[in-house]
Formats: C-alpha cells, sequence, structure tokens
C-alpha cells in the first residue's frame, strides 16, 4: 500500500536516463535503487536522480544475493 513506508521503496534494473523510476516516484514510490550499464547514461541519471544509489555494473555481474540486501 503506498503511504506505508518499506512497501513504497523500490529497485529498477536496466534504468536507461531514468524515465520509467520517475513515473514509479510520481506514483509514491522511492527508488532507492537503479542499474544502468551504459556510461553513456551515467551523468544523466544522478542529476535526474540524486538520492538514488546508481549500480553502473553489468547485470551478469550481479549476484542475486547482493540485490536481495538492497531490498532489506
Amino acid at each position: 500500500m503506498l503511504g506505508s513506508g518499506l512497501d513504497d521503496e523500490s529497485s529498477i534494473f536496466f534504468s536507461g536516463a531514468g524515465g520509467l523510476d520517475l513515473g514509479f516516484e510520481r506514483a509514491g514510490f522511492d527508488i532507492i535503487w537503479a542499474n544502468e550499464f551504459d556510461k553513456e547514461i551515467w551523468e544523466t541519471y544522478e542529476k535526474n536522480h540524486p538520492n538514488t544509489i546508481l549500480d553502473r555494473r553489468s547485470i551478469v555481474n550481479i549476484h542475486e544475493s547482493e540485490f536481495l540486501i538492497v531490498m532489506v
């Protein structure tokens, strides 16, 4: 339920410049972690989402256990 705290936190893979993230934020979600491997996009993403942790690694280098830690 939106507005209840932890349930509103979300993570996004393949974020790009953050358009989908913006939509989630406008819907009331707090994007706490995002992943984007394309270095051409990093600066734009970080400028538009300064409070989100941007993980720059390739998705193949992110182990499931690391992602679950982010979600706790």
